[in-house]
C-alpha cells in the first residue's frame, strides 16, 4: 500500500511539472511550434511570404536609464511591455522578442492571415496611445518619461528556433534581428 501511495504522489508531481513546463513553453513559443518541438525535439524553419513586423524602442533610453535606479528601470520597462503584450494579444500578433528597451512582434505568423498589416498598425496606434497616456501620468508625478519610436515593415521572413538556449527568432528582408 505504501508503494502505491509513493507512486501516486510521484505521478502527481510529474504531472504538475509537465503542466508547468508546457505553460512555460507556450509562454515563449507559438502553440504550433511548441507542439512540434515537443514531438520532434526540434522545429523546422518556415518561410512566410507576407508578414508585418513591428519594432519599438524608447527615444533617449540610455540617458534616461542612467537617472533611474535599476529597480525603477526594470519596473518601468515591465509596465510598458506588459501593456504591449496585452495590446498585441488583442490584435492576434505574435511577440518575437525583447532586448533591453526594444520590443519586436509580427502579424501573419505562425498562422498566415490577410489582416496582418491592419492588425499591426492598429496595435501600433494603441501602443502609441498607451505611451502618451503613460507619459502624461509620469510627467504629472515628476518622473522620467520614455518616448516611443515605432517602425513597421511588411514583407517575407523566415522564422525558426536557433541555438539551444535562446528564444525563437525571425529574420527576413527587414533585417531587424
Amino acid at each position: 500500500m505504501i508503494f502505491l501511495v509513493v507512486v501516486y504522489r510521484q505521478r502527481n508531481k510529474i504531472s504538475k511539472a509537465r503542466k508547468r513546463s508546457d505553460e512555460l513553453l507556450l509562454n515563449i513559443l507559438p502553440e504550433e511550434v511548441a507542439e512540434e518541438l515537443k514531438a520532434k525535439g526540434s522545429a523546422d524553419a518556415k518561410q512566410f511570404d507576407d508578414v508585418t513586423v513591428m519594432f519599438t524602442d524608447f527615444k533617449g533610453f540610455t540617458q534616461i536609464s542612467e537617472k533611474l535606479s535599476p529597480a525603477e528601470l526594470v519596473s518601468e520597462i515591465d509596465t510598458c511591455f506588459k501593456a504591449f503584450d496585452n495590446i498585441i494579444s488583442k490584435h492576434n500578433i505574435e511577440k518575437i522578442k525583447t532586448i533591453g528597451d526594444s520590443y519586436m512582434c509580427a502579424g501573419g505568423l505562425p498562422v498566415a492571415n490577410k489582416t496582418h498589416a491592419t492588425d499591426v498598425v492598429k496595435a501600433a496606434l494603441e501602443i502609441q496611445k498607451f505611451m502618451l497616456e503613460h507619459l502624461r501620468q509620469r510627467k504629472s508625478e515628476g518622473k522620467e518619461v520614455f518616448e516611443i519610436r515605432i517602425g513597421i515593415h511588411t514583407g517575407p521572413v523566415v522564422a525558426g528556433i536557433v541555438g539551444i538556449k535562446n528564444l525563437p527568432t525571425t529574420s527576413g528582408a527587414t533585417r531587424l534581428i
